[in-house]
Parts: C-alpha cells; sequence; structure tokens
C-alpha cells in the first residue's frame, strides 16, 4: 500500500476521532443538563445562540458569552480589510448574500405593512 493508501486512512481516523469524540460532548451535554433540570426548579437548555443586530450571545449550561458584532457590519473598517483581503469568491459570495438579506428584509417589511393594515 502506497502513501496514498496511508494519508486515506489516517483522515479517515481523524474524522472517526472527531465524530466520536463530538458525539460524547454532547451526550455528556444532554446528561449533565437533564439531571439538573431533575434536581433544581430553575431549568437550563444545553446550548442556545441569539443574535441581534449589536451583539451575538451563546449560553451553554447556564453560561453565557457575549459577542459584539459592531466590527463585523459592513461599515466598519474591520469589515473592510477582511473583505479586501478576502479571495473573489468570498467576495461574491458576500455580495449575494448581503444583496439577498437586503431583498428578504424589504419583503418582511412589505408583508408586515400588509399585514398591519388588514
Amino acid at each position: 500500500m502506497g502513501i496514498i493508501g496511508k494519508n486515506k486512512k489516517s483522515a479517515v481516523r481523524c474524522v472517526l476521532v472527531y465524530i466520536i469524540v463530538t458525539v460524547g460532548l454532547l451526550m455528556f451535554l444532554y446528561a449533565y443538563t437533564n439531571s439538573y433540570n431533575k434536581m433544581n426548579p430553575e431549568k437550563i437548555v444545553p446550548a442556545m445562540l441569539t443574535v441581534s443586530a449589536e451583539k451575538a450571545e451563546f449560553e451553554i449550561i447556564g453560561r453565557e458569552i457575549e459577542f459584539d458584532l459592531e466590527f463585523f457590519k459592513p461599515e466598519s473598517k474591520l469589515f473592510l480589510v477582511l473583505y479586501l483581503m478576502s479571495d473573489i469568491e468570498i467576495r461574491a459570495e458576500t455580495a449575494v448574500l448581503t444583496r439577498t438579506a437586503s431583498v428578504l428584509q424589504h419583503s418582511l417589511n412589505v408583508l408586515s405593512f400588509r399585514h398591519g393594515s388588514c
């Protein structure tokens, strides 16, 4: 068996180890949450992500982590630097996603206006 066969085996082993570790962590997370909820009146969720315009909140087992999203707005300097350093494919995807988001937001505004006037 040549080098290609060894590389495939190594890649498959890495993927299997990743899947086993990820599933194990998820099982631990759900078991901890389940036992905590049975013993305490205050209930917690395993994980929750809340995204608003200014920040993203990630809650895992009752602990919150907040991320400021001001740096990732298209108007920020960091966004401009990252955009200019990126490949052309990423720039095209960013343009499509930004355009799609603005069209969807406009459609939602129109629908909510129509629904509100009924």
